[in-house]
């Protein structure tokens, strides 16, 4: 579905304690046969999978160790920084098929 192509937002909850809920930017990229997915704000949380719903799924799994890692190791957090926009232009040639 090409009108889904670009970035999402995914909430992050600790489901144990319910402490916080975090709201991170995630870029998902189709490549030839795979999708990639990452958090910006949060430099080596990455996923890949075959399907675009594979990727969400790896990558909130990640996104949500990553932040347990973090905080088993003592690392600061910041708050996400990230955010995406969609931006219209118009161009004599499209270098893509639409």
């Amino acid at each position: 579905m090409g009108a889904e192509r670009g970035f999402i937002t995914i909430d992050y909850t600790d489901i144990r304690t319910r402490e916080a809920v975090v709201k991170y930017t995630v870029i998902i990229e189709e490549g030839a046969g795979s999708y990639s997915a990452y958090v910006p704000d949060l430099p080596g949380c990455i996923a890949a999978a075959d399907s675009r719903g594979e990727a969400l799924t790896l990558i909130q799994e990640a996104l949500v160790l990553h932040l347990d890692l973090m905080a088993e190791h003592g690392e600061p957090t910041s708050e996400p920084w990230s955010s995406a926009q969609w931006i219209e232009v118009v161009a004599q040639t499209v270098p893509f098929q639409l």
